[in-house]
This record gives structure tokens, sequence and C-alpha cells, in this order.
């Protein structure tokens, strides 16, 4: 009797100890998630109204991103600008992607060392209908070499704080480049979108003249009559399916009359118009077009080129005799 109750006894003392053991991993693993976040955002970007995005460090510059339904705009400066809506979704799934690498730091002494206060950090907050979803203060980046030779990019690091929490997260990446309140970063930059297949007359109105107007006839562009190069035209008509400008020239003066006007004539859309007006010396000329009226562009960069071509783009050269 006495070996079944040293047995029993031991038993019960084995089932304390794991059940000490147990609790023990618990707690430690409940406390591990308290003081290290992997995810730093995580939310629906369906459920997404605003994001308010503010530098203290570029001029206090800041935005706001605004969700109407399925549209954007944008705010800034007191001013209101379309939006690229594909750049927003790539912003949102950048955020709510978000994790961290390891903790940096776990309170507010090194606030500073890491530019996470709110005087140095940009600050990125995301919010729903009802509630903030998210609300990140994006401190100094950091760059080390890589121990891969072939590896040139190295390893980025960008230092995370959530706003209202102590701790200091390392992220992967150059974050607060890609959240940089640029304005001109999520503007709607379009200058033509169309359909090759679709579209059917193309008029060049330039000075003196040089005017000629590209129609299709069937299955045939024609040109003054003639039939166009078919390869020459197709590649120009193919880099109108999604024309975007680069740069954008808000304070430059348009007057008078334009120098050169496209005119694209589909069967499935209206009428777009671009136009080029003469301007200083670092622009060459100003371009704007009917589906983004409120936007100018620069013509530098090869931009008028691009758009306003010349009859000879379209033919081929007389044989030599």
């Amino acid at each position: 009797m006495f070996r079944k109750i040293n047995i029993r006894t031991l038993l019960y003392i084995f089932g304390a100890l794991l059940a000490v053991v147990i609790i023990s991993q618990v707690m430690e693993k409940r406390k591990g998630e308290r003081t290290f976040r992997s995810e730093l955002a995580a939310f629906d970007t369906a459920r997404v109204t605003s994001v308010i995005i503010s530098d203290p460090k570029n001029g206090n510059s800041a935005l706001e991103l605004v969700r109407t339904g399925r549209a954007w705009t944008m705010k800034s400066n007191g001013r209101e600008y379309r939006t690229d809506k594909d750049n927003i979704n790539n912003l949102l799934m950048d955020l709510t992607g978000l994790k961290a690498e390891r903790i940096a730091a776990t309170g507010k002494e090194k606030w500073k060392e890491f530019e996470v206060t709110d005087s140095l950090a940009l600050r990125a907050t995301v919010k729903g209908k009802n509630k903030i979803l998210a609300d990140l203060m994006v401190g100094r980046f950091s760059w080390q070499p890589s121990n891969n030779p072939y590896d040139r990019q190295g390893i980025m690091t960008t230092y995370v704080r959530i706003a209202d929490e102590k701790e200091v997260y390392a992220v992967n990446g150059f974050l607060r480049m890609s959240l940089s309140p640029d304005v001109n970063r999520f503007r709607d930059k379009t200058l033509v979108k169309s359909v090759p297949g679709q579209l059917k007359k193309l008029t060049f109105q330039y000075p003196a003249d040089s005017s000629f107007i590209l129609e299709k006839q069937g299955n045939t562009w024609i040109i003054q009559g003639q039939p166009a190069d078919s390869a020459k035209t197709s590649l120009y008509l193919a880099s109108l399916e999604d024309l975007s400008g680069a740069d954008i020239s808000d304070d430059a003066s348009v007057e008078g009359q334009p120098i050169f006007r496209l005119t694209l004539e589909s069967s499935s859309a209206a009428p777009v118009e671009v136009q080029a007006f003469v301007a200083d010396s670092l622009n060459g000329h100003i371009i704007t077009s009917s589906l983004n009226p409120d936007t100018k562009f620069s013509g530098r960069n090869g931009l008028t080129e691009k758009i306003f071509k010349n009859r000879f783009a379209f033919i081929n050269p007389p044989a030599e005799r």
C-alpha cells in the first residue's frame, strides 16, 4: 500500500509540475505577443475611408486622401486634386502588409535617436468609418552593405513606432520615401486613354500648312489619300493606349492659342483633345488634355515629340531613283 501511495503521489507531483510548465509557457507567449508585434498594421483596405500623411521634417507638408464610394480625391494646402487610384491602392497594400523584423527599442528614451517623436516622425494615419485602422510614426532610415557580393542594394531598415505605443520596431525597406506626402505622386497624370482598335480618326493641327489627318478607312489607315505605313501607325496608336505625363507644372502660365493640337476620335468614346502651348525654356511646352483638364504637364523629356508627330512619321520615304 505504501508503494501505491508513493506512485500516486509522484503522479500528482508530475501533473502539477506539468501544469506549471504549460501555464508558464502560455504566459511567456502572451508576454511576447504584447512586446513584439510582427504585424504593425493589419486592416481591410475596403474599409478605409481616408489616409492622412504628414511630415514635419519636410516643412510640415501634409496631404489627405479621401474615398467617396469608389473614387478617391486628394486634399493638400487648401487645394483638391484628381488622384491615381492604382497608386493609392499600392500605398494601402504596403501599409496593411507592414511587418516588423525586430524590436529596436522598448522605451521613450530611444525615440529621438530613431526619429519617431511627434516632431521628427512622418505620420501615416489610416481611418475607417468610425475608427482609426492604423497610426504609424515613421522614423529614420539606415543602410548596411550586404554580405552577398552580388547584392548591391544592401539592407535597408526603417524604424517605426505605433502612435500610442512605446516600442520602436525595425522594418525592412525605405518606408519614409514610399510614404512621402508628395502631392504629385498620387495625382492623376492621364493624358490619353484609348483602345487602338476603336480609334478611327486623328487630326493633327499644326502651324502653317503642316496639319494633316490620319484616318481609318476599312482596315487601312490613310494619310493625305495614301495608305500609311501599318507598322509605324500601329506603334504610335499603341503608345496612346495609356499615355501619362511625368512632370506636372501647376504654376506654369498658359496664354494664347495652342501651337499644336491633336484630336482623337473613336467609335466608343467622346473625342479627346490634347494641346501644347509655348512655354519657357525649361518646359519647352505646356501640355493639357481634355481627359484631365485641371492638370498641366511639362513638355520636357520628350513628351511633346512623343505625342505630336509630323506626317512623315506615318509614311515611308519615297524610294530613291
